[in-house]
């Protein structure tokens, strides 16, 4: 197995896509728009997404972790950050270690790109392995929405 940045190729795009709609089928996040949207064409920097490829079934992309820049206010100071969102895992190769492996990168590839912080809001699958590779668990997020427009959901209201 070989852990490496996407190479920003097409070739990679393509097998990254393959994956995520392998594991997420037809949500948003496969399609071609929204990958380039979020990994190209970030207004705040291309997205680090660290691949994992099975050397013995012709490169086959197994696992990705990106994050995506964006810029925080923290403590009246503008920083740059990352969020830790859509990571895939292909199916026949969950339980081996390869999240862990792939994720302890991620801390290394932020400070080459001046990114001070990572957050992610992970599943219960990826919490630990997050941990192992010493990112902290700040808590629980509570679920919380406002209607914009509350006549859009009158409806549904009995």
């Amino acid at each position: 197995m070989q852990i490496k940045e996407w190479d920003n190729s097409n070739d990679e795009k393509n097998e990254c896509l393959r994956l995520v709609k392998s594991i997420f089928k037809n949500s948003d996040s496969t399609t071609s728009d929204y990958f380039e949207w979020y990994f190209r064409k970030n207004p705040y920097g291309k997205s680090i997404v660290m691949l994992a490829k099975d050397e013995l079934v012709n490169d086959k992309i197994i696992g990705i972790e990106p994050i995506t820049t964006m810029n925080l206010i923290i403590n009246g100071e503008e920083v740059i950050a990352a969020l830790s969102a859509n990571s895939a895992m292909d199916i026949q190769y969950r339980g081996k270690g390869i999240f862990s492996k792939i994720i302890s990168f991620l801390p290394e590839k932020a400070s080459e790109n001046n990114i001070e912080c990572i957050f992610g809001v992970s599943n219960d699958n990826s919490l630990n392995p997050f941990l192992r590779n010493g990112f902290s668990n700040l808590g629980k997020l509570p679920l919380l929405i406002k209607p914009i427009k509350i006549s859009n959901y009158n409806e549904f209201i009995s």
